[in-house]
């Protein structure tokens, strides 16, 4: 979260302090300003009030913020381990269009991260990704194609 916010503050955050998380609350609009780094930096610098946020945002329909939550879920980072919660938030986000998401959602299936293994569907969730432009989802085509049985 760098630079200046058009509310004065230099982290994005604004308003009155939350309660029972100890930081400013930031106005619902502002929201979706941030982007998925700016989410990663709040979790990796103040942790604890961070999971708040992220899972407030993700509740809301910031697609950064549900990202950033099914990663966080499945790598048991500031919450429990849990790869069925990680796919459905990769799955909401990728329902509005983040293609990080799209890919993760692949991930999960061509894994069993959550869900079956499902080579195939895996292979559709990549395709949606790379026709969107994500290198990762050109990259995960390609490596299932050759070595899967998508």
């Amino acid at each position: 979260m760098s630079g200046v916010r058009a509310n004065g503050s230099a982290s994005g955050w604004s308003g009155s302090p939350a309660a029972g998380i100890g930081i400013e609350t930031p106005k619902l609009w502002d929201l979706h300003r941030h982007s998925e780094a700016d989410w990663r930096h709040l979790f990796e610098t103040r942790p604890q009030e961070a999971v708040s946020w992220i899972r407030f945002a993700a509740a809301k329909g910031f697609r950064a913020a549900q990202l950033v939550l099914g990663q966080m879920h499945l790598d048991g980072q500031g919450v429990p381990h849990d790869p069925q919660a990680a796919y459905e938030w990769f799955a909401r986000a990728a329902a509005i269009g983040n293609l990080e998401a799209r890919n993760m959602v692949g991930r999960c299936h061509e894994l069993g991260w959550g869900v079956p293994v499902d080579q195939a569907e895996a292979l559709r969730h990549y395709r949606r990704a790379a026709a969107g432009g994500l290198a990762w989802g050109f990259y995960n085509v390609g490596c299932l194609l050759l070595y899967g049985e998508g």
